[in-house]
């Protein structure tokens, strides 16, 4: 979801990019599937995403209406994305997490997890609605188990999630 509602994407992993001579290797990306709104514009080829730019120091030159990107340490690390299979919504009752879709096929569709629980621990840490990112990066390990707890139909349950690189 962004500002404007749904948006409709694939997600897929390129061989490179380059932005101002610099080469990126094997980069996750999402290609817009909407067809209408800001992203399905044809006046822009596609938006430089936090994951990318969280590789650079990045300079903003107003006077030379200019961004600089510098590599920065953490540069030459692999760039992943969900190995749940859960697509999450912070709207859940008391500030939590939602699970608003679970992809078929996926570690999150094996372990049993349905769309609309609400997700309360991951790996015994409580989480919240503004730990959205932190849930995002613990499903990102390639054959790591997380131990997720969850709230379905005023039952909490938990549940083992083995994690699988899908892309």
């Amino acid at each position: 979801f962004g500002l404007g509602g749904e948006v409709r994407q694939r997600v897929c992993r390129l061989d490179s990019i380059e932005l101002g001579g610099i080469r990126i290797d094997r980069p996750v990306v999402t290609l817009s599937q909407d067809k209408a709104g800001a992203l399905a514009a044809t006046a822009f080829d596609g938006l430089i995403g936090g994951e990318i730019l969280s590789k650079f120091t990045v300079i903003l030159d107003g006077t030379r209406n200019r961004m600089i990107l510098e590599p920065n340490a953490v540069f030459g690390d692999p760039i992943e994305f969900d190995m749940s299979g859960i697509g999450l919504s912070g709207d859940a009752p008391g500030g939590r997490l939602r699970v608003l879709r679970v992809e078929k096929r996926s570690p999150a569709a094996a372990a049993g997890i349905k769309e609309g629980d609400t997700i309360m621990a991951v790996d015994d840490r409580k989480v919240w609605a503004e730990d959205r990112d932190y849930v995002r990066d613990r499903f990102k390990g390639d054959g790591e188990q997380r131990r997720v707890r969850l709230l379905r139909n005023d039952e909490v349950i938990e549940v083992a999630l083995t994690l699988k690189k899908m892309i």
